[in-house]
């Protein structure tokens, strides 16, 4: 059925706004929240390819910058990027927040150039130092916080 919604909205003629939404491509925001950026490459590049080639379904003529351009929408690189720094701004601004049991202890007061907001230890292994909280504990900084 969608198929068929698609190919009868590409021959209406190249002045239709189709409306991505209604095909359920395009996840919405809680999904994308548990796509934190730490997540896999070949995922991630996975992913950007089935989005690619429904854009590209939807908006034939068109190359994919223009058709989301055209969407409204930014690439899921980006969105995962942008949802997991607001997670992570949530979880550091709201002390009753679920996840700020997970925080590192705050930093000390250091005298550095940038001031982190958290005590980051090394991690012994990539992936837990990749984790979620770890990769933004050590990109936050004081200055970050409203």
């Amino acid at each position: 059925r969608k198929l068929q919604e698609i190919s009868t909205s590409r021959s209406s003629g190249p002045d239709v706004v189709v409306d991505p939404q209604q095909f359920g491509f395009i996840p919405n925001s809680s999904t994308m929240k548990c796509c934190i950026s730490s997540l896999p490459r070949n995922l991630a590049k996975n992913i950007e390819r089935i989005q690619k080639r429904a854009m590209k379904i939807i908006f034939y003529e068109l190359s994919y910058d223009e058709a989301l351009n055209i969407a409204g929408i930014s690439t899921l690189e980006n969105r995962r990027e942008y949802l997991s720094n607001n997670l992570f701004n949530d979880i550091v601004l709201n002390d009753n927040h679920k996840l700020a049991k997970l925080l590192p202890s705050k930093a000390g007061n250091r005298e550095l150039r940038k001031e982190r907001s958290f005590e980051v230890s090394p991690a012994s292994t990539n992936r837990s130092g990749n984790s979620f909280i770890n990769f933004y504990a050590k990109k936050h900084y004081k200055s970050d916080v409203p």
